[in-house]
């Protein structure tokens, strides 16, 4: 992770975005995302593979399409 670009961007500029987008089907088309505005900030701490640097996003905007409830696992 540290030796990511992502990881240098962060150190320069914390103002992040992340999207995230699926399809639930594609008869009938049906998308579904959300986008996710924040700050983010390097964390070192236990993770499931054993200790490591992680990005921690503090949300300031959000919206999503598609997802109007609960998401049904298989």
């Amino acid at each position: 992770m540290t030796k990511t670009k992502r990881y240098s961007n962060i150190q320069t500029n914390p103002k992040v975005a992340l999207t995230i987008d699926d399809l639930v089907s594609v008869n009938p088309w049906q998308p579904r995302g959300m986008i996710v505005y924040g700050h983010a900030e390097l964390v070192t701490r236990e993770g499931y593979v054993g200790p490591g640097t992680y990005i921690r996003i503090q949300p300031t905007r959000q919206w999503s399409w598609g997802i109007e409830k609960p998401v049904q696992i298989p």
